[in-house]
């Protein structure tokens, strides 16, 4: 799960390092990305080039082991 959401923060990343090239200004990208609902701590962190981990929660969590599991004791048999 972290390393789905490092890839995509890594890809908003270099897009948001392409605007820039294109000459918008961080203002300018946080507006855009603030518009579409884009948590400010996130977007903060995407324009400081900081990871944001994705939170989960605990009964979610359990349930997918528990599926990875059942998954793997049908592979064995």
């Amino acid at each position: 799960m972290q390393e789905e959401a490092f890839r995509l923060q890594k890809d908003m990343f270099i897009t948001m390092q392409d605007l820039k090239l294109l000459d918008l200004d961080e203002g300018q990208i946080y507006e855009i990305l603030k518009k579409q609902g884009t948590p400010r701590k996130l977007i903060n962190n995407l324009l400081a080039g900081i990871f944001t981990p994705v939170n989960y929660s605990k009964p979610r969590f359990e349930r997918k082991v528990q599926l990875v599991e059942d998954q793997m004791e049908r592979m064995t048999e």
